[in-house]
């Protein structure tokens, strides 16, 4: 199952233009070496946010970098992960375990028409067609965790349906990392809060001397937040917003891995004869979910770069609060200013060093950027947005990295006037269109 990754240089080397090769995408770090099979299971408090499919597109990501992914259907209501990956007939699946059936998991897992990923289903010989027990006890969830740890895979992606939030905390405890994916509405969200304060009060964690009982706790929550179903950039701050409340009232960190757009096609992928990314391309989402992969398989925390800071831990009034609903709460968590998700080609000069990026998102205040080679935080220089009309160039500095990832965080230091301008444009055109003759830097 295991097979060899390309490299950003690698790529680099087959001839295309470094310009047209950042528009395209086409260069990304590569993951580290595997340290063991890692299990991120993912999960959500309410039905209908698309965690099945944020599960199955993430599963493609990951395995399209080059891990060996095997993804779990652990959702016993409503199956979807065989049909979402054109999976028609698929291996008896985990149940034929906890029924004896079978002895372990290897024969269980399905080929897929993705390279590097197999799936496990649901079933058994005596009811493949009908849905199994409600939840699993917790010894059947450490028996399950122990057989797909011992698989040949890097990545184990579980989609669960966790029936309350008792069970839910009991599988992010157990695996590496927990995804909690929800949407923007107001009915998600909170149920979404109403998880978390339950997490914060019953995972455990060894307190040290001076420490809150409510801190130690949520050192004891590992968990990280996807956003579904987002319309605008507007429903994609909510997002963020919700993961500064969490920090600010639980004390718990709640890193946004990434949000994900509506959209139509995402939804009409069920028994398809290809897999997620191979049927919608590198659009937005496909890009979106890219992203999270490269995060997850670098397993960093936090795992979004952010040029603001967030609130402190624990820092909650709740009378500012009363009253209020929880959306009301929320506007007190926003950015001052909104960012706009774009995929732009541009020239970051820095002294003498004149160095390609990609710009992924931009606001009046700053942008996010991929970059290929080591910066400093603090360092000045200019941007120029290479793909735009009359290429505009403004100065910046550097305010955070992720250096494992090649992502760096700029604040712009140039005309108000002159971000305003490319925010409309970002607003109006995400994808800027490539445009000929560009000045290339190192890489």
């Amino acid at each position: 199952m295991r097979s060899p990754r390309r490299s950003g240089a690698a790529l680099a080397s087959v001839g295309v233009g470094r310009v047209e090769l950042l528009a395209r995408g086409g260069w990304h770090p590569p993951p580290p070496a595997s340290a063991g099979t890692r299990v991120i299971v993912i999960g959500s408090t309410g039905g209908r946010v698309g965690k099945s499919t944020v599960a199955a597109n993430l599963a493609v990501a990951i395995a399209n970098l080059g891990a060996p992914v095997i993804a779990v259907d652990l959702d016993l209501r409503t199956p979807a992960l065989h049909g979402i990956l054109g999976v028609e007939r698929p291996a008896l699946g985990w149940q034929g375990l906890l029924s004896e059936e079978i002895q372990n998991l290897e024969s269980s897992l399905t080929s897929t028409s993705v390279r590097n990923l197999h799936l496990v289903a649901g079933g058994t010989r005596q009811g493949m067609g009908r849905l199994g027990a409600p939840g699993l006890d917790g010894e059947q969830r450490r028996l399950l965790l122990r057989q797909l740890r011992a698989l040949e895979a890097e990545v184990v992606i579980i989609d669960l349906c966790a029936v309350n939030n008792e069970d839910l905390a009991d599988f992010f405890a157990l695996a590496e990392t927990g995804l909690l994916v929800t949407s923007p509405d107001e009915a998600s969200l909170a149920a979404s809060l109403d998880f978390l304060a339950h997490a914060a009060r019953v995972v455990p964690a060894p307190r040290e001397p001076g420490e809150s009982p409510t801190d130690a706790a949520a050192r004891g929550f590992v968990g990280r937040l996807v956003g579904n179903q987002a319309m605008t950039s507007e429903q994609i701050e909510i997002i963020h917003a919700f993961s500064r409340l969490a920090r600010a009232r639980l004390a718990i960190d709640l890193p946004v891995v990434g949000c994900v757009r509506a959209q139509g096609r995402l939804g009409q992928l069920g028994h398809s004869s290809r897999g997620p990314l191979r049927d919608i391309g590198l659009d937005r989402n496909g890009r979106t979910f890219l992203r999270m992969a490269e995060y997850l398989l670098h397993d960093l925390s936090p795992a979004v770069a952010s040029i603001d800071a967030p609130p402190a831990a624990g820092d909650w009034d709740p009378s500012a609060d009363a009253g209020l609903s929880l959306m009301r709460q929320l506007d007190r968590y926003r950015r001052k200013y909104l960012r706009h998700e774009v995929d732009w080609a541009a020239a970051l000069r820095i002294g003498a060093r004149a160095i390609d990026v990609r710009v992924v998102d931009l606001s009046v205040s700053g942008a996010a950027l991929e970059v290929a080679t080591e910066l400093e935080i603090g360092a000045v220089g200019t941007l120029r947005f290479v793909q735009l009309p009359g290429q505009p160039e403004l100065p910046i500095a550097v305010k955070s990295l992720q250096e494992s990832i090649r992502r760096a965080g700029v604040a712009f230091i140039g005309p108000e006037e002159e971000r305003q301008r490319l925010v409309g444009i970002a607003e109006a055109r995400p994808e800027a269109v490539l445009v000929g003759g560009d000045e290339v830097g190192e890489r």
